[in-house]
């Protein structure tokens, strides 16, 4: 009889662990699937207006059910390079201020920004993000994401912010030339020349004026 309700007990054991395995085996229902983006198309163009340059990205918006993807946006991030070689950031994940540029409701996305304008963010060194250049060659390309800011692994005594969710491949970079100001224009004088056949007879007059007056004084 003590072995036969060992049995039955060690079966009822045995059939709830595998249940509860069955359970953290089985994916909700209601679980959402981040698809991951596809690389941007974008353009970009200048405009230089009293020796400022405006440098303005034309992102092409890409498909994305923002309902049923709740809490996850589409978003996009720049990158920027002087040689082609070492891309700088324009934007950082822990910028609670100034994160990543949501994709617009419309058929584009317009990011623009300044020549020489400097986006950082101050936590620490590491974190600094991109310098846009006054003057010279600068190339920049995009990347798509989608996903949700929040918590990661905590480490180095704190948890930073990450991305959760899927992000694109960087798109093909695509460089321009910003102008270098031009100086200021000097002030020159305004005082009228004179050349010397205008000088020399109008001298004569003078004094031929000066010797009839002095003629008709004596008389």
């Amino acid at each position: 009889m003590g072995c036969l309700s060992k049995c039955l007990a060690l079966i009822l054991i045995l059939t709830m662990a595998l249940s509860c395995a069955s359970l953290l085996m089985v994916k909700p229902a209601n679980a959402q699937t981040i698809p991951k983006p596809s690389v941007p198309e974008f353009t970009i163009q200048t405009q230089t207006q009293n020796n400022t340059t405006t440098i303005t990205l034309t992102i092409r918006n890409q498909p994305f059910d923002a309902a049923n993807q709740y809490p996850n946006g589409f978003f996009y991030n720049v990158a920027v390079s002087v040689d082609a070689k070492n891309w700088n950031e324009l934007y950082h994940v822990e910028d609670a201020s100034d994160w990543y540029p949501q994709q617009s409701n419309s058929s584009t996305t317009v990011l623009t920004y300044v020549a020489g304008e400097t986006r950082y963010y101050p936590m620490n060194a590491s974190q600094r993000v991109g310098i846009i250049p006054k003057s010279g060659e600068v190339a920049f390309k995009v990347q798509a994401m989608i996903g949700h800011r929040d918590r990661g692994a905590f480490q180095n005594g704190f948890m930073p912010y990450v991305l959760v969710g899927e992000e694109s491949d960087w798109s093909t970079a695509q460089t321009i030339t910003i102008p270098a100001s031009s100086p200021p224009p000097t002030s020159t004088s305004s005082i009228p020349e004179f050349p010397a056949l205008i000088i020399l007879p109008l001298l004569f007059s003078l004094f031929a004026v000066a010797a009839i007056v002095r003629h008709l004084r004596n008389r």
